[in-house]
C-alpha cells in the first residue's frame, strides 16, 4: 500500500510543478519533450498521464489559462485585442480570435461587449479543477502484468493529422494483401507513438512478416522489445480504444507501478471488416518500470 501512495504522491508533486509553472506564465511556449523531461516522465506517456490526472491535457490546459487570461482583459481593461493576444501567448491576434471563437462561440470583439458568462465560469471550473489535482474514478477491468517476448513487425508510421490516418491504414492494408500476409496468421500491431495532440499525430500499424516480405516506401523493420508490461483485453469499437487505454494508466498508477520509455502498444486480435465494430478484439500492452 505505501509504494501504491508513493508513486501517485511522485507523480502528482512533478505534475504540480508544472501546473503551477504554466498558471504562473501561460503566455510561454511549452513543449512536450522539456515538460516530459522536467517531469521525470516519458513523453510518450505525459499526455495520457496528466489527462487521468486532470481531466483535460497538458494543450487544452495551457489553451483555457491563455483564454482565461484573455477573457478577463477584454472584460476589464481597455488594451486592444491585438495586444490582449500577443501578451496571452499568441503569435499574431489571428490565432487568438481563431482560438476564442473556437471556446466561447463569440469573437474576441463581441465577448467584449456581452460576454458569455456561462462559457466563462466553465472555463473557470475546468482550470481550477486541475489546480485542485483531481483524479477520476473511472470502473478498472481485469489487468495483469504480463512479461512480453518481444516480436519484429513490418511497420507503417503515420506523423500528422488523424484525418489522413485512414489513408496511411488503406495503404497497410493493400500492402499486406500484395505480400500474402492475412491477419489470421500474422499478427496486427499497433505502436500509439503519440496519439493525443492532432499536430503531432504519431501512430505506427504494422504485422508479422516471413522471408519473402518485401518493404515498399515508407515501410520498415520495427521492433517491440522484450518488455515487463500492464496488459488489458478490450472487445468493443476500435475507435475506443482510449477509454481502456486510460483505465489501463490509471490501474498501473494506482498500484504502485510507472511507465517505462516505451509507448502504449496493442495486438489487434480481431478487427472490422472480419468482425463487427463492437466484437473487435485487442490487448493493449502499457510497458513498465
Amino acid at each position: 500500500m505505501s509504494i501504491m501512495i508513493n508513486t501517485k504522491e511522485i507523480i502528482a508533486k512533478r505534475f504540480r510543478q508544472i501546473v503551477e509553472e504554466i498558471c504562473a506564465s501561460p503566455e510561454h511556449d511549452y513543449k512536450i519533450d522539456r515538460l516530459a523531461k522536467n517531469a521525470g516522465i516519458s513523453k510518450y506517456h505525459f499526455h495520457r498521464l496528466f489527462s487521468l490526472f486532470y481531466g483535460v491535457n497538458i494543450y487544452e490546459y495551457v489553451i483555457l489559462k491563455r483564454l482565461g487570461i484573455a477573457s478577463v482583459k477584454l472584460k476589464n481593461s481597455d488594451e486592444s485585442i491585438t495586444e490582449i493576444a500577443f501578451s496571452s501567448g499568441y503569435s499574431s491576434s489571428q490565432s487568438f480570435a481563431k482560438a476564442f471563437k473556437n471556446y466561447f462561440a463569440q469573437s474576441p470583439s463581441e465577448f467584449r461587449k456581452a460576454p458569455n458568462l456561462q462559457k466563462y465560469l466553465m472555463l473557470n471550473q475546468k482550470t481550477n479543477l486541475v489546480e485542485n489535482l483531481s483524479m477520476s474514478d473511472a470502473k478498472i477491468p481485469n489487468i495483469e502484468i504480463i512479461e512480453f517476448k518481444g516480436i519484429n513487425i513490418a511497420g507503417l508510421r503515420h506523423r500528422g493529422s488523424p484525418n489522413a490516418l485512414y489513408e496511411t491504414i488503406e495503404k497497410f492494408i493493400a500492402w499486406r494483401i500484395k505480400n500474402h500476409l492475412p491477419p489470421q496468421k500474422y499478427a496486427t500491431f499497433n505502436i500509439f507513438h503519440n496519439p493525443l495532440e492532432q499536430s503531432e499525430y504519431d501512430f505506427e500499424v504494422g504485422c508479422e512478416y516471413n522471408e519473402n516480405t518485401k518493404f515498399d516506401e515508407g515501410f520498415k523493420e520495427t521492433t517491440i522489445p522484450a518488455l515487463k508490461c500492464a496488459s488489458l483485453n478490450y472487445i468493443g469499437d476500435p475507435d475506443d480504444i482510449g477509454i481502456p487505454a486510460t483505465q489501463l494508466y490509471k490501474w498501473v498508477i494506482d498500484n504502485g507501478y510507472e511507465p517505462n520509455d516505451y509507448p502504449l502498444f496493442c495486438r489487434r486480435v480481431s478487427f472490422p471488416p472480419f468482425v463487427n465494430p463492437n466484437e473487435a478484439e485487442a490487448i493493449l500492452y502499457l510497458p513498465i518500470k
